[in-house]
């Protein structure tokens, strides 16, 4: 699936949305030395292009008090989670909580969102800020919410695994408050 679905993105990214192919990382997005699903980068505007996972229905009981940090540029393997105060090192690969705080109208919205999961441990690796992009706040709690709970287990019936890559488009007018 990975390879599948890294040349597809590449090749997608570049040709559509003129991403440099030179700022596209990566991710095997790994919580507690286990990986979790797949995220193409974009480190120069700092938010994920694309992710691809396995869908399994998770229900509720989803949330997290932390927020954490893609190991992509640090000695450790696994996410960590976000310090209270971010080193400009850190900001340099990644996104970090205070880039969405003073977006108006936007709230941040999963890639892989963890209702779409049955593992703790899956669940929790959601909470990274590789897999978020600012999302219109209407959007993430109607249609788009409708979208991820009830629509997702249509394309699941009959199915022995269901595959998910889903990706963005990268506005250029987000207005700060």
């Amino acid at each position: 699936l990975w390879n599948f679905f890294k040349a597809l993105i590449l090749r997608w990214c570049i040709l559509y949305f003129e991403v440099s192919q030179h700022f596209l990382k990566e991710i095997c997005q790994t919580y507690t030395n286990r990986i979790y699903f797949a995220t193409i980068y974009d480190q120069e505007h700092r938010i994920p292009i694309s992710s691809a996972y396995l869908y399994n229905k998770g229900g509720k009981n989803c949330g997290s008090d932390s927020w954490f940090l893609e190991a992509m540029n640090l000695k450790n393997k696994s996410m960590m989670e976000e310090p209270r105060v971010t080193t400009e090192e850190q900001k340099k690969s990644q996104a970090v909580s205070e880039d969405d705080k003073n977006i108006y109208h936007y709230d941040q919205g999963h890639l892989s969102p963890c209702m779409h999961h049955t593992d703790e441990g899956k669940k929790i690796a959601m909470f990274t800020l590789t897999n978020v992009v600012p999302e219109f706040k209407e959007l993430k709690n109607k249609e788009w919410s409708h979208y991820e709970n009830q629509e997702m287990e249509k394309f699941e019936k009959g199915c022995y695994k269901t595959h998910v890559i889903v990706g963005v488009v990268r506005g250029e007018n987000i207005k700060k408050k």
